[in-house]
Formats: structure tokens, sequence, C-alpha cells
């Protein structure tokens, strides 16, 4: 697994898909907080963090040793 930390955005959004459109917000978070990359498609990352679990846009994220 890789961990990978948010870049450029004060916040970015967790959803239940890969999508943007019609995909259920899962939570939010913030700069700075370090996931664990469980799957990647299409430019999304399927990242978990503090019991949560959701797709992330690769857009906000930058990939970290």
């Amino acid at each position: 697994m890789q961990v990978m930390c948010l870049d450029i955005m004060e916040m970015a959004l967790l959803r239940t898909l890969p999508q943007t459109d019609d995909f259920k917000q899962v939570d939010s978070v913030k700069a700075g907080q370090k996931f664990e990359v469980i799957d990647e498609c299409d430019g999304w990352y399927f990242v978990e963090t503090d019991g949560l679990d959701g797709w992330i846009s690769a857009e906000y994220v930058r990939v970290v040793a």
C-alpha cells in the first residue's frame, strides 16, 4: 500500500464511487491528512483513514513515500 497526502486543496471530498455525478459524499478531508491507498481507478484513489473509506480525486493529492 502507498501513503498519500492531500497537497493543494484545503478540503477535498470522499465519495462512494469514483465520480462526481450523483454519488454521495462520504466525508470531507483536510489538507495534510495521510491515507492508505486501497485501489486506483481513472484518476481516483480509494483510500482509508480513521475508520472511513471512500474515493478521492487524484487532482487533490500527491503520492508520498
